[in-house]
């Protein structure tokens, strides 16, 4: 190894302190982009979450949370989201990582809260929360009568709410010990 000049050490000196300068600013413009991203993702009122190939999701923003509650993470979407076993059609997650493009896609998900929709007097839509607050599973909750599901002095009660307020086709939130769920009429039809 060759002994350096004092004036070569003076110059590698003020290269290295440029070098360290110049990655101070880049860590700084770093942080103030990190912090402008998390300000503008945190002033956001809809939903977002990143999903991997496998349908986990891997991130989601705080609206997100508080909606569909705070352990996101590592969850299959089409569980959280739709209360499915399986991946929903069409799949946006699937198209986007088939073709490498970005794809919208406007749906209706569910939330933390259990979600029923009713249609001629029969439950059509379950959501998993619904189907853990009632202790049973969405595929028995599709197609029953609602009102089976109540104990007998609930039963009366549940059918004089049902009744004041299916003319109305209004969304109606019920509180349970198990926890709350709202029940929608399909007005498709």
């Amino acid at each position: 190894m060759e002994k350096l000049t004092y004036e070569e050490l003076e110059q590698r000196i003020k290269a290295l302190e440029k070098e360290l300068l110049k990655r101070k600013q880049a860590e700084k413009a770093l942080r103030e982009s990190k912090e402008k991203l998390a300000g503008i993702i945190a002033s956001m009122a809809e939903h977002m979450s990143m999903m991997d190939e496998q349908y986990n999701i891997v991130w989601a923003n705080d609206v997100a949370k508080r909606l569909f509650g705070p352990n996101l993470v590592g969850k299959k979407c089409y569980h959280i989201y739709y209360g499915y076993d399986k991946p929903c059609e069409p799949c946006v997650v699937r198209k986007c990582f088939e073709d490498g493009k970005v794809h919208e896609h406007e749906t209706d998900v569910i939330g933390a809260d259990g979600v029923g929709i009713l249609q001629d007097g029969k439950l059509v839509f379950a959501n998993a929360a619904l189907a853990s607050i009632l202790g049973y599973t969405v595929e028995h909750l599709v197609g029953i009568e609602p009102i089976a599901l109540f104990r007998d002095d609930d039963k009366q009660r549940f059918k004089e709410l049902l009744e004041a307020l299916e003319p109305q086709k209004r969304a109606h939130s019920l509180q349970l010990a198990a926890g709350s769920f709202n029940i929608f009429w399909d007005i498709t039809n």
